[in-house]
């Protein structure tokens, strides 16, 4: 297998603006030469649709990866993060997971499917989109994409979008994933010293009892009847004050809470019982990303393509939902059918020395070749 296109895209830094330009004009450059039409699209931030097959047809399959990446130091990676680097069939570099092994799996899948003449009656549609890393919000990269299926009366049937899969695990083929919230949560007291009779108001300590409640409210832990998938959860991902000193109360504590939804409950029902617990606590709350959760039906085509190609690969697959979120929830709301894995097996995913099993990347391609040379 050639990895110069995927050894391109690790050795760029996506995880800033300027870098996942560059990897779109890597892609562009790339695949000007493959695909029927290739389009850049987004006004201030660059997108990629890459065109394959008959261009009249409505019979429209996508395949939707997202190009940036998480941050990387250098010196805390083993292996430079900025070069893929094997050793010991694995692959290693940031972003080899998540999720630019799938995206060079993606377009060798439909460029295969091109060359073999499997096209004919379908449009395959490889779009590459950004910013999906920053809480899979963004006005900038696969809500772009859908803007431009809308306004040109081009949706697709179905969207495939192949993020990474454990290592060593079955592939899993996602029917949806978790909604997010992040808040900022801000409790106020009465500045004091501590040895003082009078009736404490402590920041702190209102700031833990809210936090105590709402972990016992959104606990995180898998029902049975829910095909495993996380309950809603909330962690704590800050705890500050104005004060470091042993002898002061503080009039101020302030947390940053990384709150997940279940796709079985609704982001502004969830937020209702955190404004609620917050009042009772006296905590005030800003909600700084509102990610919806999102799912689709496992009789839904795409799904049962999946799984038929899984099974006659004889690739052992679990069906279900991830935890983390994703741009799925773009195109599920634009009424386009989306399942999201099937992608390379990955370890070390936005930790250090993140890396895939070499194999797997053959794996993947196959699969997707099989959907699409069926659709």
């Amino acid at each position: 297998m050639d990895l110069k296109l995927l050894k391109s895209m690790v050795e760029i830094d996506s995880s800033t603006e300027e870098g996942q330009n560059k990897v779109i004009d890597v892609l562009k450059d790339y695949l000007s030469k493959k695909a029927n039409k290739v389009k850049i699209i987004g006004k201030d931030r660059k997108n990629i649709l890459a065109f394959f097959g008959d261009q009249k047809s409505k019979n429209i399959l996508l395949i939707n990866g997202h190009i940036d990446s998480v941050k990387a130091d250098k010196k805390d990676f083993k292996f430079n993060p900025f070069s893929l680097t094997e050793q010991d069939e694995l692959l290693y570099g940031r972003g080899t997971g998540d999720m630019k092994g799938g995206v060079f799996c993606s377009i060798n899948a439909i460029v295969k499917a091109s060359e073999q003449k499997l096209l004919k009656n379908k449009l395959v549609i490889f779009a590459g989109t950004c910013d999906e890393e920053t809480g899979s919000d963004s006005p900038y990269g696969a809500s772009v994409a859908v803007d431009y299926f809308l306004k040109e009366n081009l949706m697709p049937k179905a969207c495939l979008i192949p993020e990474p899969n454990r290592f060593q695990q079955p592939l899993k083929i996602n029917l949806g994933h978790r909604g997010l919230l992040w808040i900022k949560a801000i409790s106020t007291g009465i500045k004091m010293h501590s040895a003082s009779f009078d009736k404490e108001d402590n920041a702190i300590v209102n700031m833990m009892d809210f936090l105590t409640e709402l972990r016992k409210k959104l606990s995180n832990q898998p029902k049975k009847d829910r095909n495993g998938v996380p309950s809603s959860s909330a962690r704590v991902t800050s705890f500050v004050c104005n004060n470091s000193e042993f002898n002061v109360v503080p009039s101020m504590c302030e947390s940053n809470l990384d709150v997940r939804i279940s796709p079985f409950d609704r982001n502004k029902d969830v937020l209702k019982l955190i404004q609620k617990t917050a009042v009772k606590f006296g905590v005030k709350i800003e909600v700084l990303k509102n990610t919806p959760s999102s799912f689709v039906k496992k009789k839904e085509r795409i799904v049962q393509e999946t799984i038929l190609a899984c099974e006659e690969n004889g690739f052992d697959y679990e069906v279900g939902y991830s935890s983390a979120t994703n741009d799925a929830h773009f195109f599920n709301n634009a009424k386009i059918p989306t399942v999201v894995g099937l992608g390379v097996e990955a370890k070390n995913v936005h930790a250090n020395d993140e890396c895939i099993l070499k194999k797997s990347l053959q794996k993947t391609e196959q699969i997707l070749f099989d959907i699409i040379k069926r659709w």
